[in-house]
């Protein structure tokens, strides 16, 4: 398998489907030419989250969408180095530094924000990012750990559609509503060029308390709008009009690639769905196979039989019981030998899965040395797997 399908079948989309082992495999392969970006924040929080994150919240938050595809998904958990954050946000470490961060990302846990909810007796709900923090011992690294149904929702999305934007343009901002309003108009600039909202609603999301408009130009639109227009590709201007308020933006070629992005992500989506409903459909149709025969042979067999020897007695009329006889063991034995080709199909599948199981954990093995000794790609793609197996062992060995 090459590089770009063995990236696919470990895209958190393909590795949290219900597929078989197999059908990732053929799924890779089917769109091996084309390659996705990691998904970043489900439309569903970007453009209808209510919460109240300052500005170094947000960043965090964002960091950790960055950081998805590092995720542990056995554990569900999300180790998040602290030198890194460190870095980032261009402190100084030490004791004090690591207990800031260490509460920052408590006050993001114990916040939940406001979404809607599909469901005709509700209206909205309550959601938080992540159930627990752990302190790493030594590192001081934070370990983020998620319930099963949280991970699928930030990663699969309320529903199919993310907004898809490079970390850093949205960092660059030091306003925590200017990040707020940039997030929101660039998870529409794939299908627009202008948002409107109310201005209650508009006070919802950005989670501000001014009631005058005057003072929400003057505190809140003007000078984000300026930090947008200054540090980003978005220009943007407003207008507000019977209490509501429209965003008109343009935006240079860059943006292109994102909304190109978003395209090919929507179809990875619609390709995993489509190949699990065939597979279900398969397993499904093999599931009942199995459960009837075996229904047959346990315990109503002889009903079963006198319901196919009668059916084909109505449709032949044959009477004679020597014929009858013949019809009930030649009726019985097909029975049998359908029974039992079923078992062995079972038992091959069940043996090419393990099969191509022990394949792939060498594949990760190798993949996880190569890149251990910094073995340069374009030097992968010149061997073959048992070529790179003893490669490998040579660099083991030394």
């Amino acid at each position: 398998m090459s590089k770009i399908s063995d990236a696919i079948r470990k895209h958190p989309l393909v590795v949290n489907s219900e597929l078989t082992e197999s059908a990732k495999d053929e799924l890779a392969k089917e769109v091996a030419s084309e390659n996705y970006l990691e998904v970043k924040k489900p439309n569903i929080i970007t453009q209808k989250g209510k919460f109240n994150f300052n500005a170094v919240q947000q960043d965090l938050v964002n960091f950790m969408f960055w950081k998805f595809d590092e995720i542990d998904y056995e554990n569900r958990t999300l180790t998040l180095q602290c030198e890194e954050i460190v870095k980032l946000l261009n402190l100084q470490r030490g004791g004090r530094t690591n207990t800031w961060i260490k509460n920052i990302f408590k006050d993001i846990k114990d916040k939940s924000i406001w979404i809607p909810v599909n469901d005709p007796e509700y209206e909205e709900e309550t959601f938080s990012y992540f159930s627990k923090v752990k302190i790493k011992k030594g590192s001081g690294d934070i370990v983020l750990e998620f319930e099963q149904s949280t991970l699928n929702f930030l990663i699969l999305g309320a529903t199919k559609y993310f907004t898809l934007y490079n970390f850093f343009d949205i960092f660059k901002l030091k306003g925590k509503y200017a990040k707020r309003i940039f997030e929101l108009l660039v998870s529409f600039v794939y299908k627009t060029n202008q948002y409107t909202t109310t201005m209650e609603n508009f006070k919802e999301l950005l989670h501000f308390s001014y009631d005058y408009q005057s003072d929400i130009e003057r505190k809140i639109i003007i000078p984000a709008l300026q930090e947008i227009n200054d540090n980003t590709r978005l220009d943007v201007d407003y207008k507000i009009k019977d209490n509501k308020i429209t965003f008109l933006y343009t935006t240079d070629s860059l943006f292109k690639h994102s909304i190109e992005l978003n395209e090919k992500y929507q179809k990875l989506y619609e390709k995993v769905k489509q190949k699990e409903e065939e597979e279900k459909g398969i397993i499904d149709k093999n599931s009942k196979n199995i459960s009837y025969f075996r229904h047959i042979f346990e315990k109503d067999q002889e009903e079963v039989i006198d319901a196919e020897v009668k059916e084909v007695k109505e449709s032949n009329k044959r009477d004679n019981k020597k014929e009858e006889q013949e019809l009930r063991e030649k009726i019985e034995k097909e029975l049998r030998a359908k029974i039992e080709q079923e078992f062995r199909e079972r038992e091959k599948l069940s043996e090419r899965m393990e099969k191509e199981k022990r394949e792939n954990e060498e594949i990760h093995e190798i993949v996880l040395a190569l890149e251990k000794y910094n073995v340069p790609m374009k030097e992968w793609r010149q061997k073959t797997w048992d070529e790179l197996k003893e490669l490998v062992k040579k660099l083991e060995n030394k």
